[in-house]
């Protein structure tokens, strides 16, 4: 079987519309020592898998266009 990438998005549902978008985010790249801070920081343990992203701040609806400051919702997650 083929294989494809699989990357991080954001889902939001737009207020003007309804749509149901998806933002894509930035992986951010950093290196083992910062990596290893951050996690130590927010309590993941050395053993922990995954990629550092950033959350946008504005998005724009796919369907009618419409633009909007982004929130994210830490506490849903």
């Amino acid at each position: 079987m083929e294989k494809v990438e699989l990357r991080p998005a954001y889902e939001w549902d737009c207020n003007e519309c309804g749509t149901t978008n998806l933002a894509r985010v930035v992986v951010r790249e950093i290196d083992p020592k910062t990596d290893s801070a951050y996690s130590e920081l927010i309590g993941l343990g050395d053993d922990a898998d995954g990629v550092w992203t950033l959350v946008p701040t504005d998005v724009q609806c796919s369907h009618c266009g419409m633009a909007f400051e982004a929130e994210y919702m830490e506490d849903e997650m």
